[in-house]
């Protein structure tokens, strides 16, 4: 019996819980995937059947794309000329065939529970994903370079981008990543099926050269092209910008001119040449359609901040716990494949060493499946934590008012709590959070976890600092942290203060020697503490001895922590409030004569200390409200002046009625006004009656 036989006779032997994706990590790395068999024949079965998400999405991208091509062939004749409308037309055709060929074969794959074909369907699909993904790509960065070139470049824009240039690019695109997509069906390159089973591709993890050199080609080109794109986009963001003010200074000077008052600064010739000039800017003003794509681009941006929030400390928890997983099985499966070369080698031996290694076998397997139903449990709890936020952020597109409602008031809730939490207020946050039912939709867990890192740090012990970078040793190396390293200088420094120079030397040797660059300077500075005395004055050893060090290290740590969850330094809660009173905030309100709106958040006591720092509100037109209705003045709702000088509304008047000052709100209904006068007539006649029975009783004599 082989060694591959071996393997899947225990890879049949339901080692791993169903459903996991522990168990085609097994077959990869036992071999049987990659090493033993074609990857098309590999025996990766789908374990996932629900056809409902991959029907919904070709569903979706075929309704799409065929109402984005009835729109362009429904456009106007000019704009069917354009380059743009071409790459546009260009791409809705490309990505619409690109469902039509794949979609179908992961759909069959789907409800059919196994793969549908052999090799040459394997190799179509990976192609097909290949050519269409990278094609879409190219087209978009087509476009952006097309659009670039026409904001910033107009004259070179008109005078070459000719009428054809836009077929012209998307033939060029079409054929090379044909060219680009090809080599992995001649072998330059292999294309393989991966979980779950349902899809093929070209193979990321190749070791042979050929399929690496065209792994980081394909990566390195479509890299490329999103860059591409991503610049140009910027670059035509800011030409819309200085568009916009270009054209502000525009209506100003022709305003200017036309009223005469630069008439008398500039001579006849001077000044026809200034409009020709300024008249020649006006065709570059920003449409309406790019100040909208402005807009939408901030409103994105301000979303994603806002409700993408929720999602990403579980992802990251879900992806940690998998990778932790993944080492924890390939480890014991290492192990446990030993232990069966053992087995082998010793079937010529006697029975009882037979037996005695069978044992061991079963142990060792028996430790893997009990390690790998640890980590599945754990996998399932995050990915169930995560589709609970997923399903709460899709309740605000609910249909009722009363639910969008609860959903607004939990994302309030969720943004205390999270800004509590950020405080170090964890009792009040924990409470919150169990009140109002939100425990799933808020970080408690990485909050207290990262407050036992910052209570041991006040202690001035590292082990649980230290053990949380073991924990995230990969993240951080990948973020380039450098916090375990100003940890372990930090060992040091405290073992010189305790006058233990022997160990801080091994402390060195052990933990310091692969120090690089800059931390290599680092680590000879410290070492130079060994030849002075921990009460030195001395700089720069008196600052490395400091008890501050220890706050910087509480710093470091709270930093990185949040670059590790992909969290902001500020919570949700201070960015939204910052923006909201940015957004109303105007010179009134800081105005010392009374004159501050009731009403207004940024004129309260709190708030206007809040909002001193902010930018004021950016108002491109001004609006004139009424003080007393906060109604807006305009032509339905003309301001008044009064002899005093203020100035209210027209459907606001204030007049002097009987002894009463009467408010006559939308001066069209008299109504209110009627019944008010009709109130204060009976109360006059009902207190003269009372007066002069008073009277009588006091002065009989009188008539």
């Amino acid at each position: 019996m082989d060694e591959s036989s071996t393997l899947r006779s225990l890879s049949g032997a339901s080692i791993f819980p169903p459903g996991s994706t522990l168990e085609v990590s097994w077959l990869l790395s036992s071999g049987i995937v990659n090493e033993t068999l074609k990857p098309s024949d590999a025996p990766i079965t789908v374990k996932s059947t629900h056809i409902a998400a991959p029907a919904a999405m070709f569903v979706v991208g075929v309704v799409g794309n065929v109402v984005a091509l009835a729109a362009l062939c429904a456009t106007r004749r000019q704009s069917k000329a354009s380059a743009f409308y071409t790459l546009v037309l260009g791409l809705a055709f490309t990505d619409l065939l690109g469902t039509c060929l794949a979609s179908p074969i992961v759909l069959v794959s789907h409800a059919s529970g196994s793969w549908p074909g052999g090799e040459p369907l394997c190799d179509f699909l990976s192609f097909t994903l290949l050519f269409f993904g990278s094609t879409g790509i190219s087209l978009l960065c087509a476009m952006a370079v097309e659009r670039y070139l026409a904001l910033n470049h107009a004259f070179y824009h008109d005078g070459c981008v000719a009428r054809g240039w836009g077929r012209r690019v998307l033939v060029i695109v079409w054929l090379g990543n044909l060219v680009l997509c090809v080599p992995p069906l001649f072998g330059f390159g292999q294309n393989v099926k991966h979980f779950p089973g349902t899809w093929c591709f070209v193979d990321w993890q190749a070791r042979d050269t050929a399929g690496m050199l065209y792994s980081f080609l394909y990566a390195a080109v479509c890299s490329l092209l999103v860059i591409i794109t991503l610049l140009c986009n910027v670059a035509v963001a800011v030409a819309l910008l200085g568009l916009r003010r270009r054209a502000a200074q525009l209506s100003a000077t022709v305003a200017a001119l036309h009223s005469g008052g630069e008439t008398g600064r500039l001579p006849a010739n001077k000044l026809s040449r200034e409009v020709m000039r300024r008249t020649q800017l006006s065709k570059h003003r920003p449409s309406a359609e790019e100040s909208q794509m402005l807009w939408l681009l901030f409103l994105m941006t301000a979303v994603f901040l806002i409700c993408s929030t929720p999602l990403v400390v579980p992802y990251e928890t879900l992806n940690k716990r998998f990778r932790a997983a993944q080492k924890v099985v390939d480890r014991e499966a290492s192990h446990a494949v030993g232990a069966v070369g053992e087995l082998e080698r010793a079937l010529d031996g006697s029975v009882g060493s037979v037996v005695a290694l069978l044992d061991g076998v079963v142990d060792k397997l028996a430790a893997l499946k009990r390690k790998a139903g640890e980590a599945v449990q754990a996998e399932e709890e995050s990915a169930a934590l995560c589709k609970r936020r997923i399903a709460h952020l899709k309740e605000h597109a609910g249909p009722g008012w009363s639910a969008v409602n609860l959903w607004k008031r939990q994302r309030v809730e969720r943004m205390i709590v999270d800004h509590l939490l950020r405080c170090g207020f964890y009792t009040a946050a924990i409470k919150l959070a169990r009140q109002s039912g939100i425990e799933d939709l808020v970080n408690i867990d990485m909050f207290l976890t990262a407050k036992e890192v910052e209570e041991s740090l006040a202690r001035r012990e590292t082990a649980t600092c230290l053990s949380w970078c073991h924990d995230n040793k990969s993240r951080l190396r990948k973020m380039k942290s450098s916090l375990e390293f100003r940890l372990r200088i930090q060992e040091f420094i405290e073992l010189v203060r305790a006058n233990q120079r022997l160990e801080a030397v091994r402390h060195a040797r052990k933990h310091l020697s692969q120090a690089e660059g800059q931390q290599l300077e680092e680590v000879r500075q410290v070492m130079g503490m060994l030849a002075f005395p921990a009460e030195t004055h001395l700089s720069p050893y008196k600052e490395l001895l400091e008890p501050g060090r220890w706050k910087l290290l509480a710093q470091q740590f709270h930093y990185d922590n949040y670059r590790l969850h992909q969290l902001g330094s500020d919570s949700v809660l201070a960015v939204t409030l910052q923006c909201g009173l940015s957004a109303i905030k105007t010179s009134q309100c800081y105005k010392e004569d009374g004159t501050q709106h009731p009403e207004c958040p940024v004129c309260s006591r709190w708030l206007n200390q809040l909002a001193a720092p902010l930018p004021m509100a950016y108002c491109a037109n001004s609006r004139l409200v009424c003080r007393i209705s906060g109604q807006a003045m305009n032509e339905n709702n003309p301001p008044m002046v009064l002899p005093n000088g203020y100035v209210y509304s027209y459907n606001v008047r204030v007049t002097w009625r009987w002894g009463l000052w009467v408010r006559l709100e939308g001066g069209v209904n008299p109504v209110p006004f009627v019944l008010k006068i009709g109130c204060t007539i009976f109360v006059n006649v009902l207190v003269a009656s009372i007066c002069f029975k008073i009277l009588r009783n006091e002065l009989p004599h009188l008539p």
